[in-house]
């Protein structure tokens, strides 16, 4: 897996140190847990999983509960470039929540499948 995250981020740091994260598929309904990550509101770093009930897993990333999938990833490669990191991940288990819509971001607005 593939994600790109903004160096200046929290996120960032989180797994830069820990090697390992976990990629939450959001359901169309999760748009407040959306927001809060994307640092809508202000919250950063811990506050940001306040309200919302989440397990850990293999690796010791976070599984949001309730998600429609889960997919938990050992850093493998990192590229940097510019302002954000490539990090390759290797999934190493992947959580199947309850089928649904997901929630999809494009063109700053939300959307769902």
């Amino acid at each position: 897996m593939v994600v790109s995250i903004n160096l200046s981020s929290s996120t960032w740091a989180a797994i830069s140190r820990h090697r390992h994260f976990c990629a939450n598929v959001l359901g169309a309904d999760q748009i407040a847990i959306a927001d809060r990550f994307a640092g809508r509101g202000g919250l950063k770093g811990q506050a940001r999983y306040e309200g919302a009930r989440w397990s850990t897993l293999a690796s010791g990333a976070l599984a949001l509960e309730g998600a429609l999938a889960a997919v938990d990833c050992t850093v493998e490669d990192t590229i940097v470039r510019h302002s954000h990191a490539l990090i390759l991940g290797s999934v190493r288990h992947v959580v199947s929540g309850e089928p649904g819509p997901a929630l999809i971001y494009h063109h700053g607005a939300y959307g769902s499948s």
